[in-house]
């Protein structure tokens, strides 16, 4: 990270990364880097993905910009599709499935928002009817998370190297179950589909290395699918 572009605003960088075994975990090829697929957003937005290719970019004044990944036809890796006056204010967290997006609000509640094309993020945004309370158990955990992520109906919270796993329904989220523990020194975790998730660490010897856990109960698969990982 450093400053570029006009007006030295301070950017950072984001880098493609190729999965070529999603469901092993890299047990049976590791991640990959894009080297020609890189571009740069403003280091202060918060920025997650929605799964088709599209990054979101939730900005401090209030836009939620869309891109879509279009470099498997020789396009740009942020290639803007959309940009729309956010419905929130300067989320604290915020995550999505790609339908839905979550986001931990100031008074620790969870709103719900629903894309109407979560394929070519060209859809509508619109605040979900449900929306789950501070007092709720996992908006407590949302908020004290050191990161979070959603397949499906699924809602995973790392905290202090514990994953706990929740499931969305009409009346909003169950009780959370434990599906990994003893993650020491993991800060960040994400998952490429249903059955695995991989995770980064902050630690002095492990900093900057993928590891990869797969089963039901997740299990580590690989404790060194990638090293060097930043961000």
């Amino acid at each position: 990270m450093g400053r570029t572009g006009s007006g030295g605003w301070l950017k950072r960088s984001v880098t493609k990364y190729v999965d070529w075994d999603p469901q092993g975990g890299g047990t049976a090829a590791p991640l990959s880097e894009s080297a020609d697929a890189t571009g740069s957003l403003p280091l202060f937005s918060k920025v997650f993905t929605g799964g088709n290719g599209l990054i979101y970019e939730s900005t401090n004044d209030d836009k939620l910009n869309v891109y879509k990944d279009e470099t498997a036809t020789g396009g740009p890796l942020l290639k803007l599709v959309k940009t729309h006056t956010a419905p929130w204010k300067r989320p604290v967290k915020i995550w999505s499935n790609g339908p839905t997006i979550y986001v931990v609000n100031h008074e620790g509640g969870i709103d719900l928002y629903t894309q109407s094309d979560p394929v070519n993020g060209t859809g509508t945004v619109v605040k979900a009817r449900l929306a789950i309370p501070a007092t709720d158990s996992a908006a407590v955990q949302a908020v004290a998370a050191d990161d979070i992520w959603s397949v499906g109906s699924q809602v995973y919270m790392l905290t202090k190297g514990t994953v706990r796993a929740w499931t969305r329904t009409v009346a909003g989220l169950t009780l959370p179950r434990v599906v990994a523990s003893g993650l020491t020194g993991a800060v960040q975790g994400w998952s490429p589909g249903p059955g695995t998730f991989y995770t980064t660490s902050n630690g002095e010897e492990d900093e900057g290395i993928v590891k990869s856990y797969t089963g039901s109960p997740f299990a580590l698969a690989n404790d060194e699918v990638l090293t060097g990982m930043a961000g």
